[in-house]
């Protein structure tokens, strides 16, 4: 399985060896880009069809939108990358896949260029480094739901594993914007100890075993990627 990191080259290039930037996911609640800002990062919109109850009280009728923060007794910080699938590539006339457009429309507005990353090295890089820091992690795809649809929310909460439940909210987006053409994975890292300072931005660069001789590519190129069926697999 192979992922695909967007984004300029310079940083594309530190990627490559080894250098894995984090961010915070505070940074993406504040930023005003349709593509890449959601005020609803990690946070989930509050049922008021239901009671809200405050000193006995109901005030739900007095309140037109009410927004739930989790919040985490240590910092979280976020890496994604996007993930091919049958979602967003289609089948081509040689038999083979090909990225859609729709597709490489969106993820251009994250940088000009993009490189290939294979999965389980970049995943044993990083799980390597943040067990000897004795930070905590989880990785998998983002699932979008419309989070103004509050049962289709619960549900996913109820199906999540017991060890995922504290970080769920942390791997569900709106269907609000075009998020969901992004085909986001995430990986998160928790840094119990505070081991890593933030920068002037609040992230972090992460020093990793992980490296590739992959090239870096222009994204008007990645109409031309082919892959077989087996990379969905």
């Amino acid at each position: 399985m192979f992922l695909i990191k967007f984004g300029k080259k310079a940083h594309l290039e530190q990627l490559r060896n080894g250098i894995v930037h984090f961010s915070p996911i505070e940074l993406f609640q504040k930023d005003l880009t349709s593509f890449r800002g959601d005020k609803m990062e990690g946070r989930e919109y509050i049922d008021l069809s239901k009671p809200l109850v405050v000193n006995g009280l109901d005030i739900s009728k007095y309140i037109s939108e009410a927004i739930l923060s989790t919040e985490l007794s240590c910092q979280v910080f976020s890496f994604s990358a996007s993930l091919l699938s049958f979602q967003n590539c289609h089948l081509t006339s040689n038999g083979n896949y090909t990225p859609n457009n729709d597709f490489i429309a969106e993820m251009k507005q994250f940088g000009d260029h993009f490189l290939v990353i294979d999965f389980s090295a970049f995943i044993n890089a990083l799980a390597e480094k943040l067990n000897v820091s004795e930070c905590g992690f989880e990785y998998h795809p983002i699932t979008y739901i419309d989070k103004h649809d509050h049962d289709a929310v619960q549900n996913y909460y109820i199906n999540r594993s017991k060890n995922q439940k504290q970080t769920a909210h942390f791997f569900i987006k709106d269907t609000a914007n075009s998020y969901w053409l992004q085909y986001e994975w995430r990986f998160i890292m928790l840094d119990y100890k505070h081991r890593y300072t933030p920068d002037i931005h609040g992230g972090i660069n992460l020093q990793t075993g992980f490296s590739t001789d992959a090239p870096i590519f222009n994204v008007d190129t990645l109409c031309t990627l082919q892959c077989s069926e087996d990379l969905f697999k």
